[in-house]
């Protein structure tokens, strides 16, 4: 059980501090937003073993409760104008959830 409330939680995640919001849009869905704590970034894969290569990601830290209705790994999310997929969605058993994006490069 979590020490802190849902208010809390709310908090944390306002728009008014670090906040930032994104659109996210289930499959099959219409698009909802979501506020979080967003972490842009690259991370270095090695995926065939013989060489590393930069993958654009993101990293979202937001309230479980935010999340859309049947959120899933595939659907789609649009941060700050670029297109993403969801890779993850780790839910910390707190009420918060870290969602991993992948980047689709076109």
């Amino acid at each position: 059980m979590s020490i802190e409330s849902a208010a809390d939680r709310a908090a944390f995640i306002s728009t008014d501090d670090f906040a930032e919001t994104i659109s996210w849009t289930p499959e099959g869905g219409s698009a909802t937003d979501v506020a979080g704590i967003l972490d842009l970034g690259e991370r270095v894969a090695d995926p065939f073993g013989g060489g590393s290569v930069q993958v654009a990601e993101a990293r979202l830290i937001c309230r479980e409760a935010d999340l859309p209705s049947g959120a899933a790994q595939g659907d789609a999310a649009t941060i700050r104008s670029g297109s993403y997929l969801v890779r993850e969605i780790l839910p910390d058993g707190t009420g918060i959830a870290e969602v991993r994006f992948e980047k689709v490069v076109s």
